[in-house]
């Protein structure tokens, strides 16, 4: 078989694998989900490369030999470690370039409107308080007096427990 058909039997194969990921991600509820969020992201990686870059002859042939090439791949991608050098690398990058200092919101914005909660958030268009209910203070709370008749501190105090 020539590379070009072997190439497309792999890229057929590896979709097909994915599609099939995709599906079972579905199924899963949201703590699993945010559990498996660097699986996830490392096998969108690891089908991103198998579509988009050129592979050797031998690449191919190899993983061609698996039911599920994408899970094979994606393994080695999830164990590979990166040192935390690399980290810190890219964030002496960030420092050195400054370009962020234009691209997010500071603090110091916020803390001369004597907001420090919702900065970033109010800078990208979504107020803090949008959409919050309005809820008196604990110190409003305690100062009501409670009305004739009212017994619900009693009620939680007699609560059943089980």
């Amino acid at each position: 078989m020539d590379l070009e058909k072997s190439y497309q039997q792999l890229l057929n194969r590896v979709t097909e694998n994915y599609a099939d990921y995709r599906a079972k991600l579905l199924l899963k509820d949201r703590q699993e989900l945010i559990d498996s969020a660097d699986r996830i992201a490392k096998t969108a990686e690891v089908f991103q490369y198998f579509t988009t870059k050129p592979l050797t002859e031998v690449e191919v042939a190899y993983f061609l030999n698996f039911q599920n090439p994408l899970e094979v791949a994606a393994d080695h991608w999830a164990n590979c470690e990166f040192e935390l050098d690399a980290l810190g690398a890219v964030m002496a990058d960030a420092a050195d370039k400054a370009d962020d200092l234009t691209l997010y919101p500071l603090a110091a914005d916020a803390s001369e409107r004597g907001d420090t909660r919702a900065a970033s958030e109010e800078a990208h268009g979504v107020p803090f308080e949008q959409g919050q209910p309005s809820k008196p203070s604990i110190k409003e709370q305690l100062a009501v007096k409670p009305a004739p008749g009212d017994h619900s501190a009693a009620k939680t105090k007699n609560r059943e427990v089980r």
